[in-house]
């Protein structure tokens, strides 16, 4: 209720009273998934999340990290509604590092699969990257229009993407799994899809295995799968807030598959991703996603090949 107001604010100003929202937000547990799923464990699991990151962490470190998760929460949520709103973040407010390299390997006319993270400012990134002259297809769950979930929560997702897809140079948001065919024309037609790449897998046998904050864990295939099917490049980046009203994106060095498959690309890719989240645990507002993950090697111990069904974020 709160939110959409703040959004017609300056941008200033709306971030600022947003992230004193988020503050508050610490204090009681409130997040939009303890709405929509019924999820009241969010920040049990992310204080479970940040003691995974960083073991050693003190009670009092940890309380700070997980008022910071929240507030780069409320900080998301606003600029989910700017873009609901249809409005553009100044492009002389964004700085990048590694675009050159991205927007080379695109001319080669195979297009690129770039992986993200629920993290920091990583979905405005998408509009800001469209905003530069990319041509991008995120991929995103449709489970929002799940009619069991609040009306207003609904209407915040479809207008956000709505509004996304007008910052996406020509690219649009692409709903898994109906749009997944067109994923692989945008590649084919020379432009990038971008995938959340921090989703688990239920499924030992289809899992990608990542060496991932000192664990093997079970990834959602999806991201190599298209990659190697479309022979396309991959990169990661992320889009960190420099906390002056400005971003900064930055990008891991591409890297192309070898002899179709890019199996020996994936451990550079989350490594870089691990880079971010080990800098700053505090940005990753889905940190409670680490706690679903298989982890590979005990289960294989167990025999085990999936588990009960994982929490799906658009």
């Amino acid at each position: 209720v709160v939110m959409p107001l703040l959004a017609r604010l300056s941008m200033p100003l709306g971030l600022l009273l947003a992230a004193r929202l988020g503050q508050l937000n610490a204090r009681i547990g409130l997040d939009w998934r303890t709405v929509w799923q019924k999820e009241q464990d969010v920040a049990r699991r992310t204080r479970q999340s940040l003691n995974l990151i960083r073991p050693r962490l003190s009670p009092a470190r940890a309380r700070v990290l997980l008022r910071q998760r929240f507030r780069y929460a409320a900080l998301e949520d606003l600029e989910g509604h700017w873009l609901g709103l249809r409005r553009p973040v100044p492009a002389h407010s964004c700085t990048f590092e590694g675009l050159d390299a991205v927007q080379e390997a695109l001319s080669h006319g195979k297009g690129i699969v770039l992986l993200t993270m629920h993290f920091d400012a990583s979905i405005l990134g998408i509009a800001l990257l469209g905003q530069a002259g990319l041509t991008l297809n995120p991929m995103a769950s449709d489970v929002f229009d799940d009619q069991q979930i609040p009306f207003l929560i609904r209407r915040y997702f479809r207008r956000k993407y709505a509004g996304l897809n007008s910052f996406l140079n020509g690219g649009r948001v692409s709903y898994m799994p109906q749009d997944l065919a067109r994923c692989y024309r945008a590649l084919r037609g020379g432009e990038g899809v971008v995938i959340l790449g921090d989703a688990p897998s239920g499924d030992l046998q289809t899992a990608v295995p990542v060496d991932f904050l000192g664990r093997q864990l079970a990834f959602a295939p999806g991201f190599l799968r298209l990659a190697e099917k479309s022979h396309a490049p991959m990169a990661a980046f992320v889009c960190l807030r420099d906390g002056q009203g400005g971003y900064r994106i930055i990008f891991s060095p591409v890297s192309w598959p070898v002899a179709g498959k890019h199996k020996d690309n994936v451990a550079s890719l989350y490594a870089f991703l691990e880079n971010c989240v080990s800098r700053y645990p505090g940005r990753w507002w889905a940190a409670d996603l680490l706690t679903y993950f298989i982890k590979m090697d005990s289960c294989r111990d167990e025999h085990t090949h999936s588990v009960k069904s994982t929490p799906q974020l658009p």
